[in-house]
């Protein structure tokens, strides 16, 4: 899935994604602070949210209980 405010790709697979533009980026300790300005939003509400599962390698949905 393409982006429609900016030139990049979408995540297939995403619930939410934001498409924004860098404004500033600040180290703050060890870290990297981005600054930006969201210029459009997606959300999928009926796919099932994505998490990691014992680090980044593995993701997986978690089905609700019935």
């Amino acid at each position: 899935m393409d982006a429609t405010a900016i030139q990049t790709k979408l995540v297939r697979a995403h619930k939410a994604a934001l498409e924004c533009h860098l404004i500033n980026s600040v180290e703050v300790s060890d870290h990297i602070l981005y600054i930006a300005k969201i210029v459009e939003a997606h959300c999928v509400p009926e796919r099932n949210q994505l998490f990691s599962l014992n680090g980044y390698g593995a993701l997986g949905t978690v089905e609700p209980k019935t």
